[in-house]
């Protein structure tokens, strides 16, 4: 996903696509972008702190969504 500036996604669970989906998982690239949180089950998650990419991991059933990006370009 590359979210520009407003770009977000509204809270919201994973789709399992089959019996043995049952996770989803996150690497983030370091680009240089303000706002734009990964907020999973109402915590914030840092994903600007890693020096090149980030990845992350979490149930199809948990609760995540992105706020929106403010400025820079988001990628994901």
């Amino acid at each position: 996903h590359i979210y520009g500036p407003g770009g977000h996604f509204q809270p919201h669970l994973d789709s399992r696509h089959s019996e043995d989906h049952v996770g989803t998982l996150v690497i983030a690239l370091n680009t240089p972008y303000t706002g734009g949180d990964l907020v999973i089950d109402g915590k914030v998650i840092d994903l600007h702190s890693a020096p090149n990419a980030l990845v992350g991991t979490f149930y199809t059933d948990v609760e995540h969504h992105v706020t929106p990006v403010t400025s820079g370009v988001r990628i994901v």
